[in-house]
């Protein structure tokens, strides 16, 4: 009887021993971070300046003829023939080479004209 009761319990700790350990990790245990992580690429685009409206909209058009449309930002970083510049300072039918993220966020416009 005695043999039986103790079976009885060896079984009982034994499986919820089991299922403490297979419910969750231990205390103190560190969980990794599984959400994913987005990083925007940085792309570039080159060409003339085509078009420059005032509200910031601008218009490149490559060698090939391809054509993009942009529109700065207020961090949009821009240098003209390698001094900073303003988005006003940009003239038709500079040289531009646009950065830009996968978010068509332009970030940087460096240009180059006479």
């Amino acid at each position: 009887m005695i043999y039986r009761s103790f079976s009885i319990l060896l079984i009982f700790f034994t499986i919820l021993m089991a299922g403490m350990m297979t419910t969750g990790p231990a205390i103190g245990a560190q969980i990794a971070d599984t959400s994913p992580i987005i990083v925007a690429s940085t792309m570039t685009f080159e060409g003339l300046l085509a078009l420059k409206e005032a509200d910031g909209v601008f218009i490149v058009r490559a060698e090939d003829g391809k054509k993009k449309r942009f529109t700065v930002n207020k961090n949009t970083m821009i240098t003209r023939n390698g001094k900073p510049a303003a988005y006003g300072d940009l003239r038709s039918r500079d040289h531009i080479l646009v950065q830009y993220d996968s978010n068509f966020v332009v970030t940087t416009i460096k240009a180059s004209g006479s």
